[in-house]
C-alpha cells in the first residue's frame, strides 16, 4: 500500500527574491544629484557593503529604458537578504551611485518589497 505523500512545508518569509521599490521624491532626486563622490570616495562607501556579502549588477533595463545597478546580499543574517534595491540612470556609474544613496538614506534596512510593475519614476538625470 502506498504511503500518502505529505504536502511540502511552507517556505518561511523571504524564502523568495523581491524587489524593494524605493522611488525618489523630487526632493530626493535633486540630493542624488548633488551627492558627488570620488572614486576614493565610493571605495570607502562599497568595500564595508562588500565585505557584508552586497552585490552589484549593472545592466541596461530595456523594460525602463535606462540602466539600472541592482544592489542584493544573500547574507542570511542580513535585513535585506533575499531582496533587491535598485537605482536607475543614463550610466551604470549614475544607476551605481543613486542605489547607494537609496541603502544610505534609508539606513540599510530597506523598505518591504513590492512589485507592481514599469516604474513611473524619473531617473537621477
Amino acid at each position: 500500500m502506498a504511503t500518502k505523500k505529505q504536502p511540502p512545508e511552507k517556505l518561511p518569509s523571504r524564502a523568495q527574491f523581491a524587489f524593494v521599490r524605493y522611488e525618489l521624491t523630487a526632493v530626493e532626486l535633486r540630493e542624488v544629484k548633488e551627492w558627488r563622490r570620488g572614486f576614493d570616495e565610493l571605495d570607502a562607501v562599497i568595500i564595508p557593503l562588500v565585505d557584508r556579502a552586497y552585490k552589484f549588477v549593472a545592466k541596461y533595463d530595456d523594460f525602463n529604458n535606462c540602466y539600472q545597478c541592482m544592489m542584493m546580499t544573500d547574507n542570511k543574517v542580513d535585513n535585506n537578504y533575499n531582496l533587491g534595491l535598485v537605482g536607475r540612470g543614463s550610466s551604470p556609474l549614475k544607476a551605481l551611485k543613486q542605489v547607494l544613496w537609496k541603502h544610505r538614506s534609508c539606513d540599510g534596512v530597506w523598505p518591504a518589497p513590492d512589485f507592481s510593475g514599469k516604474s513611473p519614476a524619473e531617473f537621477d538625470d
